[in-house]
């Protein structure tokens, strides 16, 4: 067998990162979820049970987010949006809110060039990646800057400081109250202008 490369564990523990490695075969496809039947089982906050696929298209790598109105995918820093994407070597990927990875190539790896990657920084370019939570934030504080001749940035810093903790909160309510049909909704009430 012939490997493109592998995908390798980034944690907060600095001994742990790096110690697991998910090997990527040429011409192969690698399913990601949280459902025993993927390749690589991955269980946590907001992985879905088929999260994801990692597809070998004439050796480049190429990303699918099997629902991406849905499933969280972050690659170096940015949301993925759309259904699919190219990944390259020392790209890092989240999934949902539990698992940090990053892709190396074979060729990477047979020349030890595989840097440390801080966990830190990888999870403040996740948690700054846009997001539904965030949008709705934009569109009422561009409202609310309007009618108050911009006068709004501290009130801006602090809500968008906010952003990826009220993201956790509705992917923890979500996963413990599926059924319940809970939505994020952002109401300016109580607002005066001078």
């Amino acid at each position: 067998r012939e490997y493109l490369g592998y995908l390798m564990n980034v944690s907060q523990d600095p001994m742990l990162s790096g110690c697991l490695l998910f090997p990527l075969t040429k011409g192969g496809r690698t399913t990601i979820g949280s459902d025993d039947g993927n390749t690589l089982v991955l269980r946590g906050l907001a992985v879905a049970p088929r999260h994801c696929w990692l597809v070998d298209v004439g050796g480049r790598l190429k990303l699918i987010n099997t629902d991406a109105a849905r499933h969280r995918l972050v690659v170096n820093g940015r949301l993925v949006l759309t259904s699919s994407c190219t990944i390259s070597g020392g790209d890092h990927i989240v999934l949902g809110w539990a698992h940090a990875l990053r892709f190396v190539t074979a060729n990477q790896a047979s020349k030890g060039q595989v840097d440390d990657l801080d966990f830190e920084d990888v999870l403040r370019e996740a948690r700054s990646a846009p997001s539904s939570v965030r949008s709705a934030i934009e569109e009422d504080l561009e409202s609310l800057s309007r009618l108050s001749g911009g006068r709004n940035d501290e009130l801006s810093r602090q809500a968008f400081a906010l952003c990826p903790l009220l993201e956790e909160v509705v992917a923890i309510t979500n996963e413990l109250r599926p059924n319940d049909g809970f939505e994020f909704e952002v109401v300016a009430a109580g607002v005066t202008v001078e």
